[in-house]
């Protein structure tokens, strides 16, 4: 089996210890400490996954905005301190990734195997405020919401979709409904699979007529 190119970008040593704590079996691992030894890595694995200590990076220049950008090598960005607006910085410049630096070390394998398949990775606020974000714009522009989503799902799961496109987070959804979280897993795990979208900011679009 090929193994992921995996670049630990970290001056913690530390921090990098704690990341080598990863399945070793499924990824090849190297480490830098600095953008340049970033840059040069990336030019040999165009397809790699960059593990990105944010105490590194700097927007001052173009060198950390053209490395987050990279289109084939992706960067998942830890914090010590995770903030909403942090991250959503990084998402907008790039960064397929936000997390605490030292989440265990299952959470960020599961998190490295999603990216590589082409998701992206962010906590339950910052969830909840992008996708708040989104369907404010798309309210603005498409005022009078679609329904043609809506066909094929049950009374429940049109209000669970509803709220959860909106940016509710479960626990939100269950009090505003008088049901449980397990129900409303339940009831986003259909909405997901009849509706064909993989997470809840293209089920935002969905809802909102333009996915």
């Amino acid at each position: 089996m090929q193994k992921t190119p995996v670049l630990l970008v970290s001056r913690d040593s530390a921090l990098r210890q704690h990341w080598l704590g990863i399945e070793n079996e499924v990824y090849e691992i190297d480490q830098a400490q600095s953008i340049i030894q970033a840059r040069q890595w990336a030019e040999k694995h165009p397809n790699g996954l960059m593990l990105i200590d944010i105490a590194l990076v700097d927007f001052s220049g173009t060198y950390w905005q053209q490395l987050l950008a990279h289109p084939t090598v992706h960067s998942l960005v830890g914090s010590l301190s995770p903030s909403d607006p942090e991250g959503q910085e990084m998402l907008v410049a790039g960064a397929k990734a936000y997390f605490h630096a030292y989440s265990p070390t299952s959470v960020i394998d599961t998190m490295l195997q999603q990216v590589h398949g082409g998701n992206i990775w962010v906590g339950q606020s910052l969830l909840s405020r992008l996708l708040s974000q989104v369907s404010a714009k798309l309210s603005e522009a498409a005022p009078e919401p679609a329904t043609a989503w809506q066909q094929g799902l049950t009374p429940r799961e049109i209000e669970v979709a509803q709220r959860a496109a909106l940016g509710h987070p479960n626990a939100l959804i269950a009090v505003d409904l008088g049901i449980t979280e397990r129900t409303v897993r339940a009831h986003l795990s259909a909405v997901f699979e009849k509706l064909g979208v993989a997470d809840r900011l293209m089920l935002a679009l969905k809802v909102h007529g333009v996915g």
